[in-house]
């Protein structure tokens, strides 16, 4: 077990008794009595919790045997962690992202399609005006030769990846959702840091970016996300906390923040996933139905998800790095 600032050993097992393991998480969140005699009995348990207008939230947890270090070795290995039908693709970007970075990603026919048909009043992508100009430019100076046009958008569209990379390394993000307000309330100090990067780097932590295509709703999302990895230091703060931070999404969300973490009291150790997502659709006339939807998605596969993630990181230590 870790060690833990100004805690005696004594005092550390008197604590970690009474100590809620998941008070990190609220308000965000709050076990009943039934869920957490489920925890005990092994199981994974998932569901919706409180989140912003515009935003689906859910937490899924479920008890590992497993101590911070192997979870933190697999973090570094996200793609030999979570590639799975769901996850079609991935992989990490370099400290300076290149071209090179994306060699596994593949645009299936859909992406070309609505990539070649987006003007800057209408784009099934979100692009910024900007860029659907520079993908303009690149599909028209390829001629009427659809196939010419597929490599066009191709590498335009890379491209554009990779300087959304660079730029957020360099300038961040000035819009987006704000974190899960269990953050502010319980770590307000790292809350600001993840929210101010570059400006803010937590200490003693590290980071990395990583794209992924994920396959959703008929339709496969390309995104980037910043992993920063933190231990925490106080009893109150996980052994662990992985936080993710959506940096792009061609599909379906504006924006989201994922928290991944190792809590722990006296009879069990358990993983935490917390996902905070700004969703378009719920903006619409039809949101609710869209909530319900998403959220009964969610929940439906959240369990099916952890219950994998348990069984990989409980297998052993990940590959080793390429």
């Amino acid at each position: 077990m870790r060690k833990r600032t100004a805690v005696a050993p004594t005092m550390m097992v008197a604590a970690l008794a009474v100590l809620d393991p998941f008070a990190f998480f609220q308000p965000t969140l709050q076990f009943g009595a039934v869920e957490r005699q489920s925890l005990l009995r092994g199981s994974a348990i998932a569901r919706t919790v409180p989140a912003p207008d515009g935003n689906v939230g859910i937490v899924a947890t479920v008890p590992v045997r497993i101590e911070p270090d192997r979870l933190v070795a697999w973090i570094r290995n996200i793609a030999a962690l979570k590639r799975s039908p769901a996850v079609r693709q991935i992989g990490r970007f370099s400290e300076t992202p290149s071209l090179a970075d994306l060699s596994e990603l593949t645009l299936d026919r859909v992406d070309l399609d609505d990539l070649a048909r987006c003007r800057p009043s209408d784009c099934d992508v979100k692009l910024r005006p900007d860029e659907i100009l520079r993908l303009r430019a690149a599909v028209d100076a390829a001629g009427r030769s659809k196939a010419a046009r597929d490599v066009a958008v191709d590498a335009a569209f890379r491209t554009l990846v990779v300087a959304r990379a660079e730029a957020y390394l360099r300038h961040g993000l000035s819009d987006g959702p704000e974190p899960p307000a269990f953050l502010g309330s319980n770590w307000p100090q790292l809350a600001e840091q993840v929210r101010s990067f570059p400006r803010g780097r937590p200490a003693s932590s590290e980071s990395f970016l990583y794209w992924s295509k994920d396959a959703y709703a008929g339709k496969p999302i390309i995104s980037i996300t910043h992993v920063t990895i933190v231990r925490g230091t106080r009893i109150t703060e996980p052994e662990v906390l992985v936080i993710g931070r959506q940096v792009f999404a061609t599909h379906y969300t504006d924006g989201a923040w994922s928290f991944t973490s190792l809590v722990r009291d006296d009879q069990a150790t358990y993983l935490v996933y917390v996902n905070q997502s700004a969703v378009d659709l719920l903006n619409t006339w039809y949101g609710g139905l869209v909530r319900r939807t998403v959220e009964g998605r969610i929940r439906s596969e959240a369990v099916e998800v952890l219950g994998g993630l348990k069984r990989r990181l409980e297998s052993g230590d990940p590959p080793p790095l390429a």
